[in-house]
């Protein structure tokens, strides 16, 4: 998403962020050679508060691998602990940053996306970002969520919610949504 969000953009910035090292070593290999310099990478993750806690990888099923790419911080039964990460709140890099504007949030962090939207909303309101986040019933209840407490939690900041493959505002469980923000 970094790259193609970075050969699309005019003017501004690309903030990306990716906590597990081997992928965040991939991620800065990539923008290098793709030589983008309005990209900013960050080898931390996004959360509601400031921690440094366990990620987990779990085995890929169909091809009996880990997969780098699923990695959570909320834990499946059979997932092993991949490494610890940083976490910090959206909000408070924002200030460090001096932002003064956001326009596009996608935020696909296996079961966090809720506790990250919450460490960012103040940016939320002041900015009004279009979002792009992941619905997963699944990865949601190990996280102690529903898909409806996010859409509950999107709609209390204003934002109209549908479905990103039709733009239908019949919600899925599994999916991405786009979050629109109503003014």
């Amino acid at each position: 998403m970094t790259l193609y969000a970075a050969k699309r953009l005019y003017r501004g910035r690309v903030l990306s962020f990716e906590p597990v090292p081997g992928l965040f070593a991939q991620l800065c290999d990539n923008v290098a050679l793709n030589h983008f310099p309005a990209v900013e990478l960050f080898n931390i993750g996004l959360y509601d508060r400031e921690a440094v806690l366990p990620i987990y990888v779990r085995e890929d099923n169909s091809f009996g691998i880990a997969n780098d790419g699923v990695s959570s911080l909320f834990r499946f039964p059979n997932d092993r602990p991949q490494t610890t990460v940083q976490l910090r709140k959206f909000d408070d890099l924002a200030r460090e940053l001096d932002l003064q504007r956001v326009d596009f949030l996608k935020v696909d962090v296996e079961s966090a996306e809720w506790m990250v939207l919450k460490g960012a909303e103040q940016s939320l309101r002041a900015f009004r970002p279009v979002i792009v986040a992941e619905s997963s019933a699944g990865n949601f209840k190990k996280a102690g969520y529903t898909a409806k407490d996010l859409y509950n939690y999107l709609e209390s900041l204003d934002y109209e919610i549908r479905a990103l493959v039709d733009g239908s505002t019949r919600l899925p469980q599994e999916g991405d949504v786009l979050c629109i923000p109503r003014h």
